[in-house]
């Protein structure tokens, strides 16, 4: 039983977040790269940049605790790292679930455009006849 838990936690925890974050740093440091060696409209590349490393270590934020914790968790059996699982560590991915449909949209480019969009109306006197 032990060693399919290990197994399992290995393949679906540890080599996702392991993937994700070489191929995120990875992205980056492309992106920069390019922005090095080109000359040209990097305002929407540097946009879709930033949205990619908010996005990443908002996923390193919600994802590595629970993993760490789980790690510890196998080899000492601590009732603290229980507690702290229990309690804070489960719930960290679904905050994740939750909030990168929110962060995703204020990153589209016209959002701010059209969400905060103010009317100027203007209201001019006209004479009535009757």
């Amino acid at each position: 039983e032990s060693t399919v838990a290990l197994y399992d936690f290995v393949m679906h925890t540890m080599m996702p977040l392991s993937i994700v974050t070489v191929a995120n740093v990875a992205l980056v440091i492309r992106v920069l790269w390019q922005k090095r060696n080109q000359h040209g409209d990097w305002q929407r590349k540097w946009k879709l940049a930033a949205h990619l490393i908010l996005v990443a270590i908002f996923f390193m934020i919600t994802w590595y605790p629970l993993a760490i914790n789980s790690i510890i968790y196998m080899y000492t059996s601590s009732s603290v790292s229980t507690d702290l699982q229990v309690k804070y560590f489960f719930f960290l991915p679904s905050l994740l679930e939750m909030t990168l449909p929110i962060v995703s949209v204020f990153f589209l480019p016209d959002f701010k455009k059209v969400v905060f969009r103010f009317r100027q109306n203007t209201i001019i006197p006209q004479i009535v006849n009757h």
